[in-house]
């Protein structure tokens, strides 16, 4: 995949008078250790003949990638899961229909977004690979002559198959929950949801699913015939929870609700899961004895086995008890970014839990958030939306990207016990670009956050300073690259906000 800043060029162009977001900081270039990209593993995809030029076959886009601990007994080197936005609609060259213009004569749904999720080893190398199935009930189909039309898969498909093409997710963003179960959220293509917003906004409603993993064992101790799909659905419609960028984590009164924060300040609970597992006999068929399945009873069994092979009994992972979203803590007036409030300081990443002197001695919860200081035609500020008139860009303003661009992030910390109010917070800051050491890609989103113990430690969500931050990353709508930060490194940017002694948290 071709280099998109050597295209652009990187024009984040920092000012040394720049305001931070809590306190007046300049920003500052991040360096990172041992950059490398995810992998152009996807490859060429294509779609239904009936689409047309949309679906004809081309190389996609990887970008906004999400990592999280891979789940306890998915295989001896399965450390990490990572999911990745795979899009016809990249930023990455002149074959980009941006580039040349045709998509403004077709349906932005009618081009190709979905998620690829990968699993990987301690190092971050690839074990395997393959398609999220983010609702199987209408993603997948027993009957082979509507499989072969591309907008569905049959039972039994596995790793590099060919994607469907109906209600497709992406920018799914993966928590490890306990070590074993794995949440997830994505954005859904609009005219799926029931949300009466939902044209307005540009996305569905919140909502967090369990990810189910299936794979065969290999003599190497990774993984082959991987499955993905997405069940238990928990949603929220309230105004406030709505947006792009919610971050997950556990917390809670009891450290063991699932919690969200949609907004820098905004925090809510969505309840306490209780898990739980059974065995699914997945698309019986008659002739094994099974017999017949009522309507009701098929679309679930669809919706629960996804794309498993027919007649074959599944270990499904359950999650009762989960709700809407209920408001537990809302200081988020307080990190508005600028005197007039708007627009609010978003979440880019799910929460890990990081300590400092052992664990349980001084804790927090790590997160990022971000903003962007240019907008590109194809961003609300100039479509216009809602009550908002469509603007048009001046010379001055035009810039090669299509969306947002000059993005900085910066960490913070949340105490890791009720009512998870504000620690610390980091300098704005932008990873450094390969090629240019002292300077950044204009458009970078980090969209995950995990931890790599230190030799020796086990594996899992929680970290010390002896280990290292895995951040991954999107560049330029393009690519999707991975990095890590040493832990004690983290701890040195990070500074308590008024009325905080520290950035983490003594519970010892």
């Amino acid at each position: 995949m071709s280099d998109c800043s050597r295209l652009y060029g990187t024009s984040t162009r920092f000012s040394k008078s720049g305001v931070g977001f809590l306190r007046a900081k300049p920003p500052f270039v991040l360096s990172l250790d041992e950059v490398r990209p995810l992998g152009d593993f996807v490859g060429q995809v294509s779609g239904p003949s009936a689409l047309g030029l949309p679906a004809r076959p081309r190389r996609l886009g990887l970008f906004n990638p999400s990592i999280a601990p891979a789940p306890t007994g998915l295989c001896p080197r399965c450390a990490f899961v990572a999911s990745v936005r795979v899009d016809a609609l990249h930023q990455c060259d002149d074959l980009s229909p941006y580039v040349r213009r045709v998509q403004g004569r077709l349906a932005a749904n009618a081009w190709f977004k979905g998620t690829a999720l990968a699993v990987l080893d301690d190092e971050l190398g690839l074990l395997s690979w393959t398609w999220l199935m983010s609702s199987p009930r209408l993603q997948v189909t027993r009957s082979p002559k509507q499989a072969q039309q591309g907008y569905h898969v049959e039972p039994g498909a596995a790793g590099n198959f060919s994607p469907p093409w109906s209600l497709r997710s992406y920018d799914t963003r993966l928590l490890n929950f306990d070590g074993r179960h794995l949440f997830a959220t994505a954005l859904e293509p609009c005219e799926h949801s029931p949300m009466h917003r939902c044209s307005e906004l540009g996305l569905a409603e919140f909502a967090v699913q369990l990810l189910q993993l299936t794979a065969e064992p290999t003599a190497s101790g990774g993984v082959a015939a991987l499955r993905a799909w997405l069940t238990h659905r928990a949603s929220s419609s309230v105004g406030w929870m709505q947006g792009r960028n919610q971050a997950l984590f556990r917390g809670g009164g009891d450290g063991a609700e699932l919690m969200v924060s949609p907004w820098l300040g905004l925090v809510a609970t969505l309840g306490a899961p209780a898990f739980g597992n059974r065995s699914v006999r997945c698309h019986p068929s008659s002739r094994g004895g099974v017999g017949h399945m009522s309507v009701p009873r098929r679309r679930t069994n669809l919706a629960e086995c996804a794309h498993a092979p027919r007649d074959t009994l599944v270990r499904m992972e359950t999650a009762s008890g989960l709700g809407a979203a209920a408001l537990t803590h809302n200081d988020s007036a307080a990190h508005a970014l600028g005197a007039r409030g708007p627009p609010r300081l978003s979440a880019t990443a799910n929460l890990v839990e990081v300590w400092r002197g052992g664990k349980g001695k001084c804790r927090a919860l790590l997160g990022v958030a971000h903003t962007h200081r240019g907008d590109g035609p194809g961003s609300s500020k100039w479509r216009g939306g809602g009550n908002r008139p469509a603007q048009r860009p001046s010379s001055a303003e035009r810039q090669p990207f299509h969306f947002g661009f000059r993005y900085t992030h910066f960490f913070y910390t949340l105490s890791p016990t009720p009512p998870h109010e504000l620690l610390a917070t980091s300098a704005e800051f932008c990873i450094s670009a390969p090629h240019a050491p002292h300077d950044c890609e204009s458009v970078q989103f980090v969209s995950g956050l995990a931890v790599q113990p230190r030799r020796g430690g086990s594996r899992g969500a929680a970290g010390d300073s002896g280990g290292r931050l895995v951040l991954s990353f999107g560049v330029n709508d393009c690519q999707a690259r991975l990095g890590f930060l040493a832990l004690k490194e983290l701890w040195k940017l990070l500074e308590p906000v008024p009325g905080a002694s520290a950035a983490c948290k003594r519970t010892s």
